[in-house]
C-alpha cells in the first residue's frame, strides 16, 4: 500500500478487506447454521411448523370412501428487516500527517494508512458481529432482544415455546455439582426431539461436562476421559455432535466483552435452522440507480460508502446493512440452562 497511489474510497476499502485484512468472519458458527441469502424488499416472512413423527397410513376396506387426513398446522411469521449503520472519520490532521509522512518517510506513512484501512475494516467486521449476535440469540434464547444505547431496541418473537423447549436445572442437578448427571440430561432432553444433530455450548459448560464424576457410569470407572473420547461417546450413543463455540464480541468500543453462547447454556439443534436474510441498503439502491455516492458492496450485502466532506476537509466512511435471520426450525430446538 502506497500513500502516493492509494485513495481512501469504498473500492480501496473493499479491496483491503478482501485481500489484505485478516478476515476470520467465515469462522462464525451462525453462517453455517443460517446460510446467507439476499432479497430486494425489507419484508421477512417464513413458514414454521412442527413436523413431528411420521404418521402411518390408515387401513381401509375395499370400495370404501377415503379418509381425509388433517394437514399439519403451519404458521407464517412476518416482520421487517432492520437497518444497521455506523461511520468512522479520517480527520483533516490525519490526512495532512499522511501527506507529510509520504514525502519524508513513506514506510511510516504506509503503516499509518494501513491503520486507517484497518479501522474501516473493523466497521465491516462489526456488521458480521451484529448478524452473528442475532443468530446466536435465537439459538440460546429463542428470540432476539437487543437494547442499544442509541435508543433503538430490537425485539423479535419467533414463536419459541419456552415452556416446552427450555430445560432449567437447579440445585444438585446443575453441571457444576458433583451430583450432576450431564449425559443423562442430554439423553432425556433429546428423547422427544426429531432431527437434533448438534449440542452447542461454550468452553466453561463443556469443562463442567468433561469433569463430571457421573461419566464413570457411562464410560467406566477406570477410564481417563479425554475430550475426543467424550465427543465420540456422545456422537455414537446419543447421536449428537458437540460444538464448543467460544467466540466473543462487544457492543461498544472498549466495552464489556460478551460470549455469543453464555456460560451454562446448551442448545440442541439441527445443523441448519434458518437463513441469514439480507436486503439491499439505501446506499446500494443509490448505487444501482446511478447516484453519485461512492458505494461498494462487500461480500453479499454490506455497503461501504465513502463521503468526502468539504468543510472540514475530511472523509467519512459509512458501513451499513439490512439483515435479520429467519428461523424455520424454531420448533425443533431445545435450550438447556445447566448452571445457576
Amino acid at each position: 500500500m502506497n500513500i502516493l497511489t492509494t485513495n481512501i474510497n469504498s473500492q480501496e476499502i473493499k479491496a483491503y478487506w478482501e485481500e489484505k485484512s485478516e478476515n476470520t468472519t467465515l469462522e462464525y458458527l451462525g453462517r453455517a447454521m443460517f446460510p446467507e441469502t439476499k432479497q430486494m424488499d425489507l419484508s421477512l416472512s417464513f413458514i414454521k411448523g412442527r413436523t413431528g413423527a411420521p404418521v402411518a397410513l390408515k387401513p381401509s376396506a375395499y370400495d370404501a370412501n377415503v379418509v381425509l387426513r388433517d394437514r399439519l398446522p403451519v404458521e407464517t411469521l412476518a416482520t421487517e428487516i432492520p437497518f444497521f449503520k455506523e461511520a468512522i472519520l479520517v480527520k483533516e490532521k490525519e490526512r495532512r500527517d499522511l501527506l507529510t509522512l509520504g514525502a519524508k518517510n513513506p514506510q511510516m506513512a504506509d503503516i499509518v494508512l494501513a491503520r486507517i484501512f484497518n479501522d474501516n475494516g473493523e466497521l465491516i467486521r462489526g456488521a458480521h458481529v451484529q448478524a452473528e449476535r442475532m443468530r446466536m440469540q435465537l439459538l440460546t434464547q429463542g428470540k432476539i432482544a437487543i437494547a442499544d444505547e442509541n435508543g433503538v431496541n430490537l425485539d423479535y418473537d419467533y414463536g419459541f415455546d419456552s415452556a416446552t423447549q427450555t430445560v432449567t436445572l437447579t440445585g444438585a442437578d446443575t453441571w457444576d455439582k458433583a451430583t450432576a448427571d450431564p449425559l443423562q440430561d442430554l439423553i432425556d432432553a433429546t428423547m422427544d426431539m426429531d432431527n437434533v444433530e448438534l449440542a452447542i455450548m461454550n468452553k466453561v459448560t463443556w469443562g463442567h461436562l468433561l469433569k463430571s464424576p457421573s461419566l464413570a457410569n457411562f464410560l467406566g470407572k477406570e477410564v481417563i476421559v479425554t475430550q475426543q473420547m467424550l465427543r465420540d461417546y456422545i456422537r455414537t450413543e446419543i447421536g449428537i455432535e458437540v460444538v464448543v463455540y467460544d467466540k466473543q464480541y462487544a457492543t461498544e468500543l472498549n466495552g464489556t466483552v460478551k460470549k455469543y453462547v453464555p456460560d451454562g447454556v446448551v442448545s440442541l439443534t439441527p445443523k441448519v435452522v434458518g437463513q441469514t436474510v439480507y436486503s439491499v441498503t439505501p446506499e446500494e439502491i443509490d448505487m444501482m440507480a446511478g447516484g453519485e455516492a461512492d458505494v461498494s458492496v462487500v461480500e453479499l450485502a454490506i455497503a461501504v460508502t465513502t463521503i468526502p466532506n468539504s468543510d472540514p476537509m475530511n472523509v467519512t466512511t459509512k458501513v451499513s446493512q439490512c439483515v435479520l435471520p429467519s428461523f424455520e426450525q424454531v420448533d425443533n430446538i431445545k435450550i438447556l440452562n445447566v448452571l445457576e
